[in-house]
């Protein structure tokens, strides 16, 4: 999924697709994003949706850099939660996960959220730089 190439100095470079919701297959609007990365490089990013007319979200975790294009193993994870007595975030149900071998990314993954909090969970590995990781976080987006 390319969308452009940028030309700098004489250098072609592919860029990804913008990150829009008809881009990554997520209804709604994008309300935020969260790099996965393995210490400092930055290894993807996690687009999260958010559409109000059916009550779900909706997240994609797209690789970055040198990564995107790169057969490599992916993941993305998200179920809805809701505060128990405890204070800890407990997941209601379903939890919605795509994993596997991908070029470009994961996803997209949706879960019905109206009401309710998610948690959310990316990663990318790749032989060399190991295992890049945005999350685990449980209790986001409050909807």
């Amino acid at each position: 999924m390319l969308a452009a190439s940028a030309v700098f100095l004489g250098l072609s470079v592919a860029v990804p697709a913008t990150a829009s919701a008809d881009g990554w297959g997520c209804a709604g609007s994008q309300i935020d994003s969260y790099p996965v990365t393995a210490g400092t490089l930055k290894m993807g990013t996690v687009y999260l949706y958010w559409d109000n007319n059916t009550g779900r979200n909706c997240a994609v975790n797209v690789a970055y850099g040198s990564f995107y294009g790169r057969q490599k193993e992916m993941s993305i994870s998200m179920y809805p939660c809701a505060y128990g007595a405890d204070g800890d975030c407990d997941q209601v149900s379903p939890t919605a996960t795509d994993d596997g071998s991908f070029k470009y990314y994961a996803g997209p993954v949706s879960v019905p959220a109206r009401g309710l909090c998610i948690s959310l969970l990316a990663q990318i590995v790749d032989s060399y730089y190991g295992v890049g990781q945005a999350g685990p976080w449980h209790g986001v987006h409050c909807k």
